[in-house]
């Protein structure tokens, strides 16, 4: 069955719910429930949470898009859970939610960080696109290429101390990438040193 095929979106109102799905972790779920828990290694389709406390303690690869937000008022220290999600094939869209992926090393499609999310990546090497918007922070320290753009209209500068490679736009706005070595278009709205920057594949 390919990924497009699956039209369905299953909604998970209750944890009994969970337990009917697929074991071989091939559905569409939007999550509106609170404390569920997923048991699947994978998921192949779109995951949509916007309750809190989800947690995916054996979930190791997902390929679909993983969107997570928190619709509820008050804070946004929701305890999600995936302490052994490894790869990720799709895209991660995050908003209003502070979220650690602990054991993720890849993700192969684009990261959006929206509206007061706060996202920790601390072995993650390889990724998309990453965008950071307004009043959103992550960090990335062992991130080394970035497939596609790199931009940080967040709260904080973003220091990206392992980061050689971005294969499109490289906005040099809120981020410290002191050992770029290639990009694509390098787009700079202040005067920055690049030591170590040997390849500019498009336009200053």
């Amino acid at each position: 069955k390919k990924l497009s095929d699956i039209k369905r979106v299953i909604e998970v109102n209750h944890q009994y719910q969970v337990d009917f799905l697929p074991k071989d972790g091939v559905f569409n779920v939007d999550v509106f429930a609170d404390d569920i828990t997923f048991l699947h290694q994978q998921i192949r389709g779109k995951i949509n949470v916007y309750g809190k406390n989800i947690s995916f303690p054996n979930l190791e690869f997902i390929h679909g898009q993983l969107k997570i937000e928190n619709r509820k008022k008050g804070g946004s220290d929701f305890d999600h859970d995936f302490p052994v999600l490894k790869k990720m094939i799709g895209n991660l869209k995050v908003d209003k939610t502070k979220i650690s992926f602990s054991e993720l090393q890849e993700i192969v499609g684009n990261i959006e960080i929206n509206n007061d999310a706060y996202l920790q990546f601390p072995l993650l090497e390889k990724s998309g696109s990453v965008f950071i918007k307004l009043n959103s922070g992550a960090a990335f320290p062992v991130l080394r290429e970035i497939n596609g753009d790199l931009e940080n209209y967040g709260f904080e500068t973003c220091y990206l101390t392992e980061l050689q490679i971005v294969k499109r736009n490289f906005r040099t706005h809120q981020v410290l990438a002191k050992n770029i070595v290639e990009v694509g278009n390098l787009m700079m709205n202040k005067y920055c040193e690049f030591d170590h920057l040997k390849k500019v594949n498009g336009f200053v």
